[in-house]
């Protein structure tokens, strides 16, 4: 017969759980897919150690407005995340050192070209240059 949580055992898991809950919540585009990810299975795997029921998390999203698509929301960019490398280990760091370079490399180029395109392919210009930065500035590289 399995033994029964401790009251730590329980407030820990609650506080698992709100974390997951916090990162889910925030992962409105999928930005912080790995931290979400990683709160949640920390959760599930606690739950398990401790034969607690794994709680489960519902987020209620507010509906969205309709609005027609643009260019700019069709702008996808691939960014390595480095994970067939070791976390922490060199060649983890130094991957995404290169990609954290790549993307910041991208980011000034289109920056510059700004300043030379026509006004008809500005905006489109424009959209790739925020896809591009916002991708550099949200990727972090591992110390």
């Amino acid at each position: 017969m399995p033994s029964r949580p401790s009251s730590d055992d329980r407030r820990r898991l609650a506080k698992l759980k709100a974390l997951c809950r916090q990162w889910t919540e925030k992962n409105t585009r999928g930005q912080y897919e790995g931290l979400q990810t990683q709160a949640c299975a920390d959760m599930q795997r606690f739950a398990q150690q401790t034969n607690q029921a794994a709680p489960g998390v519902t987020i209620r999203q507010a509906p969205s407005q309709p609005r027609s698509a643009t260019r700019s929301d069709r702008i996808a960019i691939y960014v390595e995340e480095c994970e067939r490398f070791g976390y922490g280990s060199i060649r983890y760091r130094e991957c995404r050192a290169d990609e954290k370079e790549r993307l910041r490399r991208q980011c000034r180029k289109l920056t510059s070209q700004l300043d030379v395109v026509q006004a008809e392919t500005n905006q489109y210009t424009r959209a790739r240059k925020r896809a591009w930065c916002g991708a550099y500035s949200r990727y972090q590289v591992v110390k």
